[in-house]
């Protein structure tokens, strides 16, 4: 029997380059191949140490990165040669490598007890939400993925009030580490399921908002915190002023993704105040109509600008 550190140097295969891997197939090459079932932190230059994003691993086909387990544990492979992976209690769902100086044994056992119990819910809600799952639904049932993007919020939520000594950020951050290798989704897709859900928790199983997009609903979230605004917003989506906007279209009139938005400061003024307008339930002239499909008419033709950074909400499907 062999035991080692989730720590490894390991030769990224030819198929990377050939295949044009995606960050899920590097991810999942990582966990399965590398790791022995361990979550990948993000892998770096052996000789460097520098990040190497996981959209790039392709690039490195043919050459050795550097790639450990996050949280940190042992790789044991046993005398038939099957490797299985085996987390550290003492790593914690914050991301920290183990216990403070002059914790007390106590202490150290409850702490590993609720990182169990954490670990354990991620695991299965990886299985039972990612990637894989809600591109069948839309593929297969032709509908949005909505539904199962606020269930995973409910559970998430429930696990949060029910779990003593768990807060929402290990959890978020637990989910994001699992799901890596496992067509998981990230932190941020995952905290506006909880919020979806912490906003409507009473949603019956054909509700209209799950016609919505994830990502609509999203920026729906982010457009405004009053839950009346909302509700403008969501019927403006459903059959109103805003049925037949993109989500990109949606996020501009409400005043999101200021550094994408094609055309001028001014005329993005404009659209915002028919947006605010909406969500305030002020009433919408002919000329603000009229504006509205004049802007929206430039905005087909403009070139499209790539995002400055990633303070919004994004599409990872």
């Amino acid at each position: 029997m062999k035991t080692e550190r989730a720590d490894r140097v390991a030769m990224v295969p030819e198929t990377a380059a050939r295949d044009n891997w995606t960050a899920d197939q590097a991810q999942e090459w990582a966990k399965r191949e590398v790791l022995a079932g361990g979550p990948p932190d993000k892998p770096t230059d052996p000789a460097t140490l520098s990040p190497i994003e996981w959209s790039d691993v392709k690039r490195w086909s043919g050459k050795k990165i550097r790639i450990r387990a996050r949280p940190m544990g042992l790789i044991v492979t046993d005398a038939a040669g099957v490797a299985h992976f085996y987390p550290g209690d003492a790593t914690t769902g914050a991301g920290s490598v183990g216990f403070a100086m002059g914790t007390t044994t106590k202490k150290m056992r409850e702490m590993a007890t609720v990182e169990s119990s954490i670990r354990g819910f991620a695991q299965a809600e990886v299985e039972r939400y990612n990637k894989k799952i809600t591109a069948l639904v839309r593929e297969e049932e032709e509908r949005t993925a909505s539904r199962e993007f606020w269930e995973a919020g409910k559970r998430i939520r429930e696990f949060i009030n029910q779990t003593t000594g768990v807060n929402q950020d290990q959890m978020w951050f637990s989910l994001e580490q699992w799901g890596r290798g496992e067509s998981g989704y990230g932190k941020n897709w995952l905290e506006y399921a909880t919020y979806f859900y912490d906003w409507l928790p009473n949603l019956s199983h054909g509700d209209p908002v799950f016609s919505l997009s994830e990502t609509r609903i999203m920026n729906v979230i982010r457009a405004s915190k009053k839950i009346d605004e909302r509700k403008r917003l969501v019927d403006a989506c459903l059959s109103g002023r805003f049925k037949e906007f993109s989500d990109e279209e949606f996020k501009w009139v409400t005043g999101q993704s200021k550094g994408t938005f094609p055309l001028t400061q001014d005329v993005r003024e404009q659209f915002m105040t028919i947006g605010r307008k909406v969500a305030e339930e002020g009433p919408l002239g002919q000329s603000d109509l009229t504006r509205m499909t004049e802007i929206r008419e430039m905005l087909g033709q403009a070139p499209r600008k790539k995002p400055a950074n990633q303070d919004e909400p994004m599409n990872e499907e």
